[in-house]
């Protein structure tokens, strides 16, 4: 039996989280970063509508706001964001007992021989992305490979809301 790996990322954790807690950044350009007052500190993670700035994650402070002047700014709560972490996660371990968390947002599922319970890795993985969402309110991407490198590896390929699997045909990737 071949493995089908999968790798559940969530897109712009800490910035979708926060905006439950602040509407108003709905729709604005708004990042989680270090300290506003200051200016200092890097963008722990920028929402979509930053990023169309050139806003990226990692990115010092003050260069962000320079490429993205009205850019909303909320200093991290690493204590909110674990609790949600851990929400996702009860989530991911209703669909495999074999998980391993790779970060606070994101997990490799080992969905071997789950084909019978779920369906077919792309059907399980559709699924498993509206669960998060109707439950969570988060949006997720999935890669799905034979390996955690490669099952990564696809999850960035279509984000956000992407789901990847290998182009070429596997034999353990019946036609969905």
């Amino acid at each position: 039996m071949h493995r089908i790996i999968f790798l559940v990322d969530m897109n712009a954790f800490f910035i979708s989280r926060e905006s439950t807690r602040h509407p108003e950044i709905i729709g604005k350009p708004a990042a989680v970063a270090g300290e506003p007052k200051n200016r200092s500190g890097i963008i722990l993670t920028a929402n979509y509508e930053a990023r169309k700035f050139g806003v990226k994650t990692t990115m010092v402070l003050h260069r962000a706001l320079k490429l993205c002047p009205n850019m909303i700014i909320i200093p991290p709560d690493h204590y909110f964001y674990k609790q949600k972490s851990k929400e996702v996660m009860d989530i991911l371990s209703e669909y495999t007992p074999v998980i391993e968390q790779n970060s606070i947002d994101e997990a490799w599922l080992d969905m071997t021989g789950c084909e019978r319970i779920f369906g077919r890795p792309y059907q399980s993985a559709k699924h498993i992305m509206r669960h998060i969402n109707r439950e969570l309110g988060l949006d997720c991407s999935i890669g799905i490979s034979e390996n955690k490198f490669l099952a990564k590896m696809a999850s960035e390929m279509k984000k956000p809301l992407g789901i990847t699997r290998p182009l070429k045909k596997l034999r353990f990737f019946p036609k969905d």
